[in-house]
Formats: structure tokens, sequence, C-alpha cells
């Protein structure tokens, strides 16, 4: 093999990175439309349309208004955790960034998620599978806390990922 080869690998790696990067982009970026179309607290927007029944309940209306709001600053913590750039130039920005989404993974939207998976559609099946995926989530996220805390950073990347 010639030189060739290597830069070949570090472009296609490159060339992945931004593809990633874009992607995930373009989402957070449409979850920040979707966030901004239910600032105005307006019942009869998005997927409230289909909540009206639930609505009345205050419980689930601030539990779907924390879950909404707080996805933002999960979503934009997150963003960075995907950097190795960010990690090896600023791994103080980085573990602040990855103690926000922790704790607000953990704290905030794991709660909310969990009063919104008894009110999910469908039956039993559909909120079981609600709250799995919420347990999930916590799951995972305090596994990554607890190892990147023992050290054990290949396990904290896995886990942050599953996050």
């Amino acid at each position: 093999m010639s030189a060739a080869a290597p830069k070949s690998g570090a472009a296609a790696r490159i060339f992945s990175a931004i593809v990633a990067y874009l992607l995930l982009s373009m989402g957070t970026l449409l979850m920040l439309k979707m966030v901004l179309l239910y600032s105005s607290f307006d019942d009869h927007t998005g997927f409230l349309q289909q909540k009206q029944a639930y609505l009345p309940i205050t419980i689930w209306k601030v539990a779907f208004y924390i879950h909404v709001f707080s996805s933002i600053v999960t979503l934009l913590a997150g963003f960075t955790q995907f950097s190795p750039d960010l990690l090896r130039r600023r791994p103080g920005l980085h573990r602040w960034c990855g103690r926000i989404y922790v704790w607000d993974v953990l704290l905030i939207n794991v709660p909310a998620g969990m009063i919104m998976a008894i009110y999910a559609n469908g039956h039993l099946p559909s909120k079981l599978a609600f709250a799995i995926l919420d347990s999930l989530w916590f799951w995972f996220t305090l596994r990554a806390l607890v190892e990147i805390k023992r050290g054990n950073v290949r396990a904290h990347r896995n886990d942050m990922m599953r996050s």
C-alpha cells in the first residue's frame, strides 16, 4: 500500500464527521423549530391537537412543556459531546456540557417523560413502551456518569452513545 491509503482513511473519517454534524445540525434545527411552535402555549397547536383530552390534567400539561422546552437544552448539550476536537482542545467545556446533559436527562426529562408515558396514546403496550424507553434513557445516562467517575472512558462513551 502507498501513503495514499492512510490519507483516504482520514478523508473518509472527515467526510463521515461532516455528514454526522450536518445531520445532527439539521435535526437540532428542526427540533428548535418545533420547540418554538409551542412557545405560544396555544393548546391547539402541533401535537397538542391530538392530546385535547389530557390538557385539563395539570401534571401532564406541565410535564409536556418541561419536556419540550428542556429537550433543546439536552440536544444542544449532547450535540457538543460528539466532537473529539472539543474533548481534546476544551476538556472543561466538554465536561460542563456533559454535566448539563446528564442533569437535564436525570432530573428533568426522565421524570417529565414518565408522566407523559402514563398518558401515552394507545393502551398498555404503548404506555409500557414509552416507560421502558424513558427508563433505558435514565439507566444509560446514569451508567455513563458512574463510568466516567470510575475513569472508564470506553464504557462512558458507549453508554453516552446509548443515552
